[in-house]
């Protein structure tokens, strides 16, 4: 979140940084930091550096991210996508995944908030 307070050209120099690790993490068949360096690119954009179709760009990496990894830190990232307008995620497909991360962690705010919510 520091980030944030940075200047548009060191945020810029991060994603690339970011854009690049994705690439090498691929080339060389590191499915786990691939993963997680998709799950922070998703909040990268989502949260700090909100280009043009953030909440697209954002969704597209978290999913990359549980297609190379099933971690419960993103699927709850992922659950904050079902919150938007966008119908990003079908509600059954948010229960579920709340549920699954509920099963794992019963004091997730999030799983519980989405739960309430549907």
């Amino acid at each position: 979140i520091e980030l944030k307070s940075y200047d548009y050209y060191m945020q810029t120099n991060f994603y690339f940084w970011l854009v690049n690790k994705i690439n090498f993490f691929e080339n060389k068949k590191h499915y786990e930091e691939l993963a997680y360096s998709h799950y922070l690119m998703s909040y990268f954009i989502f949260i700090i550096l909100t280009p043009l179709s953030y909440e697209d760009l954002a969704f597209n990496h978290i999913n990359k991210a549980l297609k190379y990894k099933d971690e419960l830190k993103y699927k709850e990232w992922f659950l904050i996508f079902s919150t938007l307008p966008n119908n990003f995620i079908k509600t059954y497909d948010a229960i579920k995944i709340a549920e699954e991360v509920i099963e794992k962690d019963p004091s997730s705010t999030l799983a519980n908030t989405i739960l309430q919510m549907f």
